[in-house]
């Protein structure tokens, strides 16, 4: 079971959007612009940043961590030096659950992109599973994550998942689907691991439960499901768990239809589907800087969400960002957005 516990934390570590900034893999390197250090760091020496060095130490605290244990315990750890592990863990959490502040490079240019908090948005057994799955970007050589058969995250070279081979040729990019696409290439991948060719299939979740203008005629602020667009590269998609806080799994009514109820009862089952327009792999575009920066508001790109009954879907060319860029007096400079 811990197998699955930390492919939980690994889809988390995606459908939060950590990986738009970190990398799929935890490497890091995308652009944050005005960043004192230029580049969002990598993740992927967690194992290195907690004194988790020895496979011994390192296998340990997996375990705890799968089960949905803090490394705040040294006595729970049970091996000398834990006191420092659980000193350097509780960095890691705080600024998890806080966020970050990003130093600007140059003080007169624009704000860089912190980093969020997820208080709140993230239970203690959940954020202790995302850290084991960033541990296992690069667990030490002797660990016994490493060995055969191999474990459900294993990152050695040859024996990637298609999953995070096809991540890692993608850009960590605003807007890229990374819930929906790679939550269904686990799948994929997972029932191949079992030998099971007739594993129950991925499915998309219900047009319903993307009606834009329901839920702007309740008055609820983009923001409040799309949690990163003004705080991060990309928008983000809502966990079902963030819908359940509304909408009733036991009970369906006009405002929970029977299809989207289903979805409740079987969050694992069902995935938002890839969107109809996406960028192209070589633009960078930030959310964030377009909304928090430059105080633009959502319906300028995407189109008036009050008379959408499905997923705002509306491609912008780059005439249009163009335009936009000269009327504003944005840099139009070809590698201000084509990276």
């Amino acid at each position: 079971m811990q197998g699955e516990a930390i492919e939980a934390g690994y889809r988390l570590y995606l459908s939060l959007g950590c990986a738009a900034c970190h990398g799929p893999e935890g490497e890091g390197g995308v652009a944050n612009p005005n960043y004192l250090r230029s580049k969002f760091p990598a993740v992927k020496n967690m194992a290195k940043q907690l004194g988790l060095t020895t496979a011994d130490r390192f296998d340990r605290a997996v375990g705890l961590l799968a089960a949905g244990l803090e490394l705040d315990e040294p006595a729970r750890m049970g091996f000398s030096g834990a006191g420092l592990v659980a000193a350097r863990y509780a960095d890691v959490r705080d600024a998890i659950l806080a966020g970050r502040s990003a130093y600007k490079g140059k003080r007169e240019g624009p704000e860089p992109i912190p980093m969020p908090g997820y208080a709140g948005r993230l239970e203690r057994h959940e954020l202790a599973r995302v850290v084991a799955a960033m541990l296992l970007f690069a667990p030490p050589e002797t660990s016994a994550w490493r060995s055969e058969p191999a474990p459900p995250l294993s990152f050695r070279s040859g024996s990637k998942p298609a999953c995070i081979a096809g991540l890692a040729v993608l850009p960590a990019l605003a807007g890229t689907a990374w819930q929906g696409w790679s939550v269904s290439a686990w799948a994929g991948w997972q029932a191949k691991r079992k030998g099971s060719e007739s594993a129950e299939p991925f499915a998309e979740l219900p047009k319903s439960a993307n009606n834009h203008a329901e839920h702007e005629a309740l008055g609820i602020d983009c923001v409040a499901c799309h949690f990163g667009a003004n705080r991060s590269h990309r928008a983000g998609l809502p966990p079902l768990s963030l819908c359940a806080a509304c909408h009733s799994a036991d009970r369906p009514t006009p405002a929970t239809p029977a299809e989207l109820a289903e979805a409740l009862r079987q969050p694992e089952r069902f995935v938002w589907p890839l969107p109809a327009a996406r960028q192209p792999d070589d633009v960078f575009f930030s959310h964030a800087a377009h909304v928090r920066l430059v105080g633009m508001g959502c319906s300028e790109c995407h189109g008036p969400a009050d008379t959408k009954a499905g997923p705002l879907v509306r491609p912008v060319t780059m005439a249009e960002c163009m335009s936009c860029h000269e009327q504003r007096r944005a840099n139009n400079d070809c590698l201000a957005c084509h990276r």
